[in-house]
């Protein structure tokens, strides 16, 4: 068995750059999931590589495991972007055939988000590895060496001076264009700020629909998904993909070198070795593909204006969507989803995820209670396809 290399620099860490993505609020949960033992209790982690931290528990978890928890400086100024986090005391981790003794970052996760991992073992951890990862199959595994077959794949450089998974797409190689590979996100592609604006600006009839989710930077966010039908970032090239802009939390939100963020659905599209030691990414495109990507059919997202106090299911609306052709605004307050009551959605396990309900198949009748102002209405919503091949443009 191949035995993993754990890296832990996390002396003088006191933030951690919350690209880590919670899945309150999304249609899908795909994780690279890892088991490991903490003082010899099973936690589930996830393979975070868009992490800075290396290792990673939240709150919950790490109290019950009974871990000492010393509290970070509440008064120190935090960036965008940007999460102070605890630290617990040194602990025993066992994972992949290692045993190591380390201590943890520690976040608290908000009660209007669900998650059902202990943790995040981060790209700093592991990067001096040699890791296979086949994202089609939700798999990865620790190689003693590279395949004899390499020297066929394409090949790009890591970054070096970065904590989270990157490589450089530029044509000259100056490194002056990167894309990072964030294995906690599920979606597609994330564009910076710039990328997104040129993109859009030359997209205007493009299709759309709406994403929630939630980063510990940013909270939840309400944000515009589209669909890219072919996409170069340098190099890099790939084809048939959700998009949208990366936020404050995303690598590629932080700095104008970071050029874009791949996800799980965009990394399914291959497989991928890392050569950690020597700083090589090889890709060879798989026959397989990402499959169907599930989003959100209605064309709107509810969500509270505060997790952590908001209980009202606050309305955010994609201009030709489902619904707004319903009469749904922004604003509104969700009430019902046919029978169900949505002023329930803390407690009841019916309503949990709810873009179960967003992500039906297309055709799907439901009706709506909603209120604005001090008045209630009920409309009914047919679900369709918003984004995807062949998709007609939002209007």
């Amino acid at each position: 068995m191949t035995t993993l290399r754990i890296v832990l620099c996390t002396a003088g860490v006191a933030l951690l750059a919350s690209c880590a993505h919670l899945p309150s609020g999304s249609i899908v949960d795909d994780r690279l999931r890892v088991d490991a033992k903490i003082n010899g209790k099973p936690v589930k982690l996830a393979l975070d590589t868009g992490s800075e931290l290396p290792l990673l528990l939240f709150r919950e978890s790490a109290e019950k495991l009974g871990l000492q928890i010393t509290n970070h400086d509440a008064t120190a100024k935090i960036p965008q972007g940007k999460v102070s986090v605890d630290w617990t005391e040194e602990s025993e981790l066992q994972v992949s055939g290692t045993t190591i003794n380390a201590t943890f970052g520690v976040l608290k996760v908000p009660a209007g988000i669900e998650f059902e991992l202990d943790g995040l073992l981060g790209w700093p951890a592991v990067r001096k590895n040699i890791i296979h990862f086949d994202c089609a199959n939700l798999r990865y595994e620790f190689l003693r060496r590279l395949p004899g077959d390499i020297s066929s794949w394409t090949n790009y450089r890591l970054k070096d001076d970065v904590s989270v998974l990157a490589f450089d797409v530029s044509d000259t190689g100056t490194g002056n264009a990167t894309v990072v590979i964030d294995t906690g996100f599920s979606g597609g592609i994330c564009l910076s700020s710039n990328l997104w604006r040129q993109w859009t600006n030359t997209h205007a009839n493009r299709q759309k629909t709406i994403h929630g989710d939630f980063t510990f930077g940013s909270g939840l966010q309400a944000r515009e998904q589209s669909w890219t039908e072919a996409l170069s970032l340098g190099r890099f090239s790939i084809s048939n993909m959700p998009v949208w802009e990366a936020n404050s939390s995303d690598p590629a939100g932080t700095g104008e070198s970071f050029n874009a963020v791949l996800g799980i659905f965009a990394l399914k599209c291959f497989d991928l070795i890392v050569d950690g030691e020597h700083g090589v990414i090889y890709f060879k495109a798989n026959s397989s593909g990402p499959g169907p990507y599930r989003h959100n059919r209605l064309g709107a997202v509810f969500a509270p204006a505060d997790l952590e106090k908001g209980n009202d299911l606050i309305a955010h609306v994609i201009k030709g969507s489902p619904a707004e052709q319903a009469g749904i605004r922004g604003g509104d307050i969700l009430l019902k989803i046919d029978s169900l009551d949505a002023t329930k959605w803390r407690t009841d396990a019916a309503l949990k995820p709810m873009s179960q309900f967003w992500s039906k198949a297309p055709g799907t009748k439901m009706k709506l209670k909603l209120r604005r102002g001090d008045k209630e209405f009920e409309t009914e919503v047919v679900l369709r396809d918003l984004i995807g091949p062949g998709v007609a443009p939002t209007k």
